[in-house]
């Protein structure tokens, strides 16, 4: 990621955070055990997620990378969430306003919900943070849940091949979205694939994947059995490029940068290299292939 765009969206996510802060009820705000809480809370979260882009790397104890992960992922999906319940909040609380202030201007007498309101508010508030905490925590560990998805697709095309196993996966984010204890799990179920080539479509790493999680992820990889037609690699958009490179090459995986390659003699595999790094197109690389 981009220094300036980590500061934008950092500051962003800062500004969302604010918000969240000022759309809590004002009671809990002006008593001072609540308000430490909520300030605490949205503290460790801002500060556990800019650890995680900034100093993650350098952080030599494995546990304490593991709670700042979790914790900014955590966080992350609240945040996200509450900003999403408490503007729907204050689009309705406009909109009453704002019909109240016509029907005065038509000389419609309108009573006050003040009372009604504050209630209303608070009972929001526990919904929503009671909400965003369930979702976050159900997103979080339904990421570990390795799932072996099966598709059968037929091609119009005549070739030698009358049938081809392949295994594609794709996003694993070593080390913030799948950990050691997933990798078992993942080369067995690519073993027992019988698949004649496995493809892995970018983010096998991210900005906050350690050389820990790199070499965990690796040897889950090299304990694959080797599927007749190899193991390919293609970049994802979170991906440091060097790094995944070096490590996928070192264990005999092909990466495929603006490369076309035969699988057998009949079928051809393009892996692409993010667009906007990219001047290569299509046409060229069909073009570099004898078929």
């Amino acid at each position: 990621m981009y220094a300036f765009a980590f500061i934008a969206a950092f500051a962003a996510f800062i500004g969302l955070t604010i918000f969240i802060y000022f759309c809590y009820p004002a009671k809990w705000r002006r008593n001072n055990i609540a308000n430490a809480v909520l300030i605490a809370f949205h503290a460790a979260g801002v500060l556990s997620l800019g650890a995680v882009f900034v100093v993650y790397k350098i952080i030599s104890f494995e546990w304490l990378k593991r709670i700042l992960t979790v914790v900014a992922t955590f966080y992350y999906i609240i945040v996200m969430l509450l900003a999403i319940f408490f503007a729907i909040r204050l689009a309705v609380v406009l909109v009453k306003k704002l019909i109240r202030r016509i029907k005065a201007k038509r000389g419609v007498a309108t009573k006050s919900d003040k009372t009604q309101t504050f209630s209303a508010e608070i009972w929001f508030s526990i919904a929503s943070i009671s909400v965003a905490i369930i979702i976050a925590t159900a997103g979080f560990f339904n990421a570990g849940v390795i799932r072996d998805t099966r598709y059968e697709i037929t091609i119009n095309k005549t070739c030698s091949e009358n049938l081809l196993t392949v295994a594609l996966i794709a996003d694993i984010h070593a080390g913030s979205g799948t950990w050691d204890g997933d990798y078992e799990q993942m080369s067995s179920l690519l073993n027992r694939s019988g698949a004649d080539v496995i493809l892995i479509a970018g983010d096998a790493f991210d900005e906050t994947t350690c050389e820990r999680d790199i070499e965990s992820f690796c040897q889950m990889l090299s304990a694959v059995n080797k599927p007749r037609y190899g193991i390919y690699f293609v970049y994802g958009n979170h991906d440091e490029e060097r790094a995944a490179s070096a490590a996928m090459r070192e264990i005999g995986i092909t990466v495929l940068e603006d490369e076309a390659v035969l699988i057998g003699e009949e079928i051809l595999l393009i892996g692409r290299s993010d667009p906007k790094h990219s001047e290569v197109t299509t046409e060229q690389l069909l073009s570099s292939v004898d078929i």
